[in-house]
This record gives C-alpha cells, sequence and structure tokens, in this order.
C-alpha cells in the first residue's frame, strides 16, 4: 500500500495543517470531523496494518502475518489487522480460524458490506451457515440492491434448505440484473433442487432460445425434459441437449454420464458403453462414468472388463472416502503436515492437480523449514515433468503463494 506508507509520512504536515483546513471548511464540528479521522489514521493498528501489507506485497508472507499479529496486541479494537488475518487464514484453507478473525472484525467494523461478505465466505465454508447467514443479512440490509450480495444471501438460505427463500432472493437478485445468466441459472438450478421443473423449465428457455450454445444451460434443460414422463420425445429431447451440452463444455462430464444414463435406460448398453469410455478418458475417477462402465458390462456379459472396472471403481472410492476423512482431520489440526502431506498425495491418486499443489503449498506455508515437505512437493513437481518448479520448491527460501482459482 504505497499511499498509506506515503500519507503515514506525511503524519506530521497533516497534525500541523489539520486546524487551518478545519476553520476553511466549517469551524468546530469539522475539526471534532478531523480530528477523529486523524486518530483514527494515527493509531498503530493501522502502523502494523500497512507494514504488513507492504511484507505481502514482497512475498515476505511471515513477516506480514508478524506484523498484523504485533498490530492486534497493541492496538485490539482496530479491524485492519483482523481483517488481514481472516484473510490470510480463508486464502490458505483455515477456515474455522479464518472465521474467528473476520467476526471480531466485523464487531469492530460492522458496516463494511466487503467484509461482511468475506466473512459468509469464511464463516460457510467452516460450516458456521449460522454465522454466515447472519452476517449475508447483515450485508444485504446495508446493500439491499448489490447482485453479489444477493446471491451470496440466496445461497447460503438455500444451503440451510430455506429453498423458498433462496428462489425469492434469486428473482430479487434478476429483476435488478435480468441480463446475469449467472443469477438465471442459479435460479433454475434451485427450483430444479426444489422439484419445481415447469417453473425451471419455463424460466430457462427464453435464455436457452436466445444462447443455445451455452452448455451449463443445455445440460440443465437436458436434466428437466429427463425428469419428465419417458416417452419417446422427452427422451430424445433430454438426449439432443446432453449431446449440446457436451459439444458446448467437452471436458464437462457431466452430460457424458447423463448420455450413458440415457442409453442404459432404453437398453442401447452398447452405446452406453462407447459414451462411458469417452467419458473415462476425459475423467477416470468419476463415479458416475465408472458405474456406467459396470452396469454395461454387466449386461453385455462381459465379465472380465466387468471385474477390472470394480476393482478399480473400489480403489477410487476408497481414495475419495480417504480424501473426505483426510480434510476433515486437517480441518480439526491444520498443523499437522503429515496429514497434509498424505492428502495432497491422495488428491493427485485422484487426479486433482491443482488440489494435489494446494495442499502442498499449505505445507510449505505454515512451516518453511520442512524438509520432507519440500521434497515431497518437489518429487510431485518431477513425477508431473515440471523440473524446474520440482528445483524451486528445494530453495530454502521459497515460499508460495495461493492461486485464488485453487480454493
Amino acid at each position: 500500500m504505497p499511499e498509506i506508507t506515503k500519507l503515514m509520512k506525511k503524519r506530521s504536515s497533516i497534525i500541523k495543517n489539520i486546524f487551518v483546513v478545519a476553520m476553511l471548511i466549517g469551524g468546530v464540528g469539522a475539526l471534532v470531523n478531523l480530528w477523529i479521522s486523524y486518530r483514527e489514521f494515527d493509531r498503530p493498528g493501522i502502523e502494523y496494518y500497512a507494514k504488513g501489507m507492504q511484507d505481502m506485497n514482497s512475498h515476505h508472507i511471515l513477516l506480514a502475518l508478524s506484523d498484523w499479529r504485533q498490530g492486534i496486541k497493541q492496538d485490539p479494537n482496530s479491524w485492519q489487522c483482523y481483517e488481514q488475518m481472516g484473510l490470510f487464514y480463508q486464502k490458505t484453507l483455515h477456515y474455522s480460524t479464518s472465521t474467528k478473525y473476520l467476526l471480531t472484525a466485523t464487531k469492530l467494523h460492522p458496516n463494511d458490506v466487503g467484509l461482511q461478505l468475506e466473512l459468509v465466505t469464511s464463516a460457510q465454508k467452516a460450516g458456521r451457515v449460522d454465522i454466515a447467514e447472519s452476517a449475508a443479512k447483515k450485508a444485504a440490509s446495508l446493500a439491499p440492491k448489490n447482485i453479489k450480495v444477493l446471491k451470496a444471501y440466496a445461497l447460503i438460505e438455500q444451503e440451510m434448505h430455506n429453498r423458498g427463500e433462496a428462489i425469492l432472493l434469486m428473482h430479487r437478485a434478476l429483476k435488478l440484473a435480468p441480463t446475469d445468466s449467472s443469477i438465471l441459472l442459479a435460479l433454475v438450478n434451485e427450483e430444479m433442487n426444489n422439484m419445481q421443473m415447469s417453473a425451471a423449465e419455463k424460466d430457462l428457455m427464453p435464455y436457452l432460445n436466445a444462447n443455445p450454445k451455452d452448455g451449463e444451460a443445455c445440460y440443465m434443460m437436458a436434466v428437466i425434459y429427463n425428469q419428465k414422463a419417458q416417452t419417446p420425445q422427452n427422451v430424445n429431447t433430454a438426449m439432443r441437449y446432453a449431446i449440446k451440452a457436451g459439444k458446448a463444455s467437452p471436458n464437462d462430464i457431466r452430460p457424458y454420464i447423463l448420455v450413458g444414463q440415457i442409453l442404459v435406460n432404453t437398453n442401447h448398453y452398447r452405446k452406453a458403453l462407447k459414451v462411458f469410455q469417452s467419458g473415462f478418458h476425459i475423467d477416470p475417477q468419476s463415479s458416475g462414468i465408472l458405474n456406467g462402465l459396470r452396469i454395461c458390462y454387466a449386461h453385455l456379459k462381459d465379465t472380465s472388463d466387468q471385474q477390472k472396472v470394480a476393482k478399480y471403481f473400489d480403489k477410487v472410492l476408497s481414495w475419495q472416502n480417504e480424501a473426505s476423512e483426510l480434510k476433515l482431520r486437517l480441518g480439526s489440526n491444520p498443523g499437522d503436515w503429515k496429514l497434509g502431506l498424505k492428502l495432497a498425495d491422495t488428491e493427485d491418486k485422484l487426479g486433482k492437480f491443482s488440489k494435489a499443489i494446494l495442499y502442498y503449498k499449505l505445507m510449505i506455508i505454515q512451516n518453511p523449514k520442512n524438509q520432507v515437505a519440500r521434497k515431497a512437493f518437489s518429487a510431485f513437481y518431477l513425477a508431473h515433468g515440471q523440473k524446474r518448479l520440482a528445483k524451486l520448491a528445494l530453495q530454502p527460501g521459497y515460499v508460495p503463494l495461493i492461486d485464488p482459482s485453487q480454493e
């Protein structure tokens, strides 16, 4: 924050000029307001906040954390350092710790919409939907026409199974931004979850007619028609939309699963097998694809391949269960680097490359001197043919940053 640093260097001139400015713009009342602003700026929490931001921008992560902790210690009523600590732990997936810091920040600075939304994110991912809902309500009261706020609030209500309220909030958001496709698709998805298929179709069709190559919209319409009575017309329409979704989004595994399921339901097992085999090349760990292959091989009396798929499916399910268990354990004990490395390895086995990288990075960020973690991260990069990054991971001074897209 260069601007903050520059202002801090000029504090002496600010105090000298404050009385002159006050007289020029309105006397005693203005003087009081300017004095309050100056005192807010001059407090030690702001100094440590600014220093921490400089260190973070220079990739000195541990120094930044030390600055913000000192800011909280020296000035416990200044909210900025709490916010930055909360955001750091949010980025490193320690959502419970993040929630604690951000909750304190919002209590000290309750009328900041952005800060409330940060708390919504961490609290929701920490499983504290009660805190998330309260923060979302507060944000909505502060900014009742803010699209981002309404969407966040709707998602919280959706998670709490208050689907009627979620749908109302999405309709409010859509009235404010009728061309926002993300709101429309979220609304349709919630209507589908609430089994309001007629409403979902009615809301989706005009958009789909105007955007026939939107893969997500095509997939949703395919699901809607697949839920209808299985007449030849409905089945063909569902198939047509699912195929269009697959062409629009060739790396999305869901259209392959849906097309395969439709073919299985209509007893076209050989055609279904080809679809599931194509999907397997995209995501060999997909439960929907593996289950489809198993069903097809069983109906086609291919015992050998059925057994191979079943054995591999069991292995994938064990990896998935292991990953879920490790995430829970790591959430309770985020400093356990052995758990973190095991989780990274399991995600790698599941083909979740970016997730594996994320957990390796988190273990190094938490303990930059841990040579076991560095060597494991380096070996991971080598196994994926990234020699430069493998070498970088071993450097003692290297502390990786978290890519927001990996969260």
